[in-house]
């Protein structure tokens, strides 16, 4: 979490009912990263939500140390080597729509 203050949505951190909320609602620590991420403090949309889908990748798909030995095609891959390849491919794209929106 980078701040504390408003989130994104224009919700104030310290309403009562932004509050009765987070204490009512019991979310999974995957959960909890996201949302903490998402709420950064005073910035724009774009950063709130960039900020959270980066969280998301960490919780979904953590980064992976690449193999090691050299391939010379892809068609060469174990099974768990394609499986790793398409999780850091779908992380690799959740952080591209991130970087995208750092941007704006």
């Amino acid at each position: 979490m980078k701040g504390a203050g408003a989130c994104c949505a224009g919700l104030n951190p310290l309403d009562p009912l932004f509050l009765l909320f987070k204490l009512m609602t019991e979310l999974s620590p995957a959960a909890q990263a996201v949302l903490e991420a998402h709420d950064i403090g005073f910035s724009t949309p774009a950063i709130c939500l960039a900020e959270a889908l980066r969280a998301l990748a960490d919780q979904v798909v953590p980064e992976e140390p690449a193999p090691t030995g050299m391939r010379a095609s892809v068609e060469m891959y174990t099974i768990p080597e394609n499986q790793r390849r398409q999780r850091q491919e779908t992380r690799s794209q959740i952080l591209a729509i991130a970087n995208e929106l750092d941007n704006q």
